[in-house]
Parts: C-alpha cells; structure tokens; sequence
C-alpha cells in the first residue's frame, strides 16, 4: 500500500513539472492499471463482506441468488409471450427475448450462480412450454 501511495505522490509532482517544461505525458497506462486494480480489490472485499454475511447473519446468498434467477426466469417468459400474444409454438425469437431479458435483468446472480445462456435458454424454453400449455421443442 505504501509503495502505491509512494508512486501516486511521484506522479502528483511530476506533472506540473512535465507541463511546466512543454512535454506531454501519457499517463492512460498507469490509470488503465489503476482502475484495474482498483476492480480487483472491489471483487475481493465484495467477496469477503459476501462471506462475512453468510458467516455473520447465516443468510444463504446461493437460495438469494436462485430466487432472483428464477424470478427472472418467469418475468423473460411472461415477456417473451406478450412480444408475441398469438403464438403458441416456441421459436427461437420468443427463447432469445428471454435470455437476453435474464442476462440484462440479473446478471449477478448468473455470474455467481455460473449460469451459461445456453442453460438459461433450457430453462426459459420449459417455462414458455408450461405458459402456453404447448410440448417443449
């Protein structure tokens, strides 16, 4: 931690001094790291606070995250059917509605559930088949 304050202190000085003497200084790499690890550090405090409250409060952060994917799940059918109120047959415009409706609507929780967008569009394929009372495809 010193060493980054060290160099954040360096650099502070030696701008003014670059723009006093004309020479420009590209310092998109150095803030294109920082930001990098500035992410990383996010992650893993997000991930220990995560852990903290599971220990803490014993609150099941998988039963949350499941019931927000499900959750999803039924609103992206329930949207894919009112895009198209008079089919009853499942097509791949009606599945790729609701896939791209639960990966724009829950995006953490099929991050931290490990949910590819071909198992989304399974389970949205089922959930279309029960609404419409029609065989899954």
């Amino acid at each position: 931690m010193r060493t980054f304050v060290l160099a954040a202190a360096l650099i502070a000085v030696a701008l003014p001094a670059a723009a006093d003497s004309g020479n420009a200084v590209d310092l998109s790499p150095i803030i294109e790291a920082l930001i990098a690890l500035a992410v990383a550090a996010i992650t893993a405090v997000a991930g220990v606070i995560g852990l903290w409250i599971k220990s803490k409060w014993g609150i099941d952060l998988d039963l949350k995250h499941n019931a927000i994917l499900n959750d999803a799940l039924d609103r992206a059918a329930d949207y894919a059917i009112s895009k198209a109120p008079n089919r009853v047959t499942i097509d791949n415009d009606m599945v790729r509605l609701g896939v791209n409706y639960v990966v724009s609507g829950a995006p953490v929780a099929l991050n931290y559930l490990k949910v590819t967008p071909d198992h989304i569009a399974a389970m949205i394929e089922a959930r279309l088949a029960r609404k419409l009372g029609v065989a899954e495809p």
